[in-house]
Formats: C-alpha cells, sequence, structure tokens
C-alpha cells in the first residue's frame, strides 16, 4: 500500500458511522466503539491520537488509529446490527482514505439519529419503526447508562431501565448541535437488503490533508 500526499481538497470528507449510547444525569452521549469508551465530546471536534502510543501524527497509513466512518455503499455491513445512534460525520486534517471508508485525524458529528437496531437488522425493506423506548435490558448495561433504542414491536417487555426515546433523540440533537438524519437516508443506506460482494482485502490507501482547519459545522459551536 502506498500513500498519495492530496493537498487540493476544500470540503470536509463526510463518511457514516454508529455510536453506542449512554444516558446519565447530564443527558444523553455518544460512545464511540473503541477500547476505553470515553464519550465522544460535544459542541468540540474529536481528534485521533494512536490507540499504540506510537510517535506519529494520526491516522498513519502504516498504523490502524485515526477516527474511522464508512463510505455510503459499504456502511451496511457494519452499521445495521448493533448501534442505537447512526448519523454521519465530517472528517478533516490528515484523512487516511481505504477501499471501505476513512481514518480521519479530526471529526465531528454531522447528523445523527436513534433507531431500532431490530429493525435495521432484519433489512426486510419495510419502514424501519420509530424509536418510542430508550433502555437497558442488563443490570450491568443500566449501571454504566448504556441503552438501546426499539419501536413500538419490538420493545422488550422487560427492561431495567427506560427512557423516553423520542426525548432523548431531541436531547442529543441539542447537545451535539447537529440536525437530525432523515430516517429514509439511513434506510437507503444502512437497512435495506443488498446483494451480497465479496468483502476483500484494502487495495488503496491515500493520505489526504485538508487546506483548513476547522470546517464550519465545528467553528458555529464555539
Amino acid at each position: 500500500m502506498t500513500a498519495v500526499p492530496l493537498d487540493t481538497v476544500a470540503e470536509p470528507v463526510i463518511g457514516w458511522r454508529g455510536w453506542f449510547l449512554r444516558v446519565n444525569a447530564f443527558g444523553p452521549e455518544l460512545v464511540p466503539a473503541t477500547k476505553g469508551r470515553g464519550g465522544w465530546p460535544w459542541r468540540a471536534p474529536m481528534t485521533a491520537r494512536c490507540a499504540e502510543g506510537r510517535e506519529h501524527r494520526s491516522p498513519d497509513p502504516s498504523c490502524g488509529c485515526g477516527l474511522s466512518a464508512f463510505k455510503p455503499e459499504t456502511a451496511h455491513r457494519s452499521l445495521r446490527s448493533r448501534f442505537p445512534v447512526i448519523g454521519t460525520v465530517s472528517m478533516w486534517g490528515q484523512i487516511v482514505e481505504h477501499q471501505h471508508g476513512w481514518r480521519a485525524e479530526h471529526a465531528y458529528p454531522d447528523r445523527l439519529r436513534l433507531v431500532c437496531g431490530v429493525c435495521l437488522r432484519a433489512r426486510t425493506g419495510r419502514r424501519t419503526g420509530i424509536p418510542v423506548v430508550a433502555g437497558t435490558i442488563s443490570e450491568d448495561a443500566a449501571s454504566q447508562g448504556f441503552a438501546s433504542a426499539w419501536c413500538a414491536v419490538h420493545t422488550p417487555s422487560e427492561l431495567s431501565r427506560t427512557w423516553s426515546a423520542p426525548e432523548v433523540g431531541r436531547a442529543l440533537l441539542s447537545r451535539y448541535a447537529v440536525a437530525p438524519m432523515p430516517l429514509e437516508r439511513i434506510e437507503a443506506t444502512v437497512g435495506r437488503p443488498r446483494r451480497r460482494r465479496p468483502w476483500t482485502n484494502l487495495d488503496r490507501v491515500e493520505t489526504m490533508t485538508m487546506r483548513f482547519d476547522t470546517p464550519d459545522i465545528v467553528r458555529h459551536l464555539r
């Protein structure tokens, strides 16, 4: 794999990703699927650091570090199965592009939506249900504040702790100061049945450096 310097990108890269959801006394919080489970900052960009402690700018083409996001055509492979929050992120700084997505130096949520994961996993092509309940099934998840979301059809009969999903969704958008992701876009990108294609190894890596420091979506939050 080779690194090709590109310095003419004028807009942030927009990728798809999912988050775990944590609800505590201060409100809902996005949690990335990484070691440590630290929360995704609100109204400030997330900046990548090498998880292996290597002394290089993250992401590096020779390392797996960086803030990850999928391309629209490959997002359905990983996002439909386990995340209660799905959306897009703006990525900038140094970016490593792979066949299925990107790893970025800086990122901030672009659009977000609380989803019923059972509906997305079914991939029947039918309309995805609107979450009505956010809650936890296990006592362990409840103690840590981690929550999932369900529509009226798929809500479990027994939950350790519950919240109103519409209220959690509105609070999440307010906290991160972002617009809601249209459900139709999630259905088209993540939830629709697709013809299976082989999951091949990465065949391309490009290193891109943006010409600006901070996109407008983050600058106006400060």
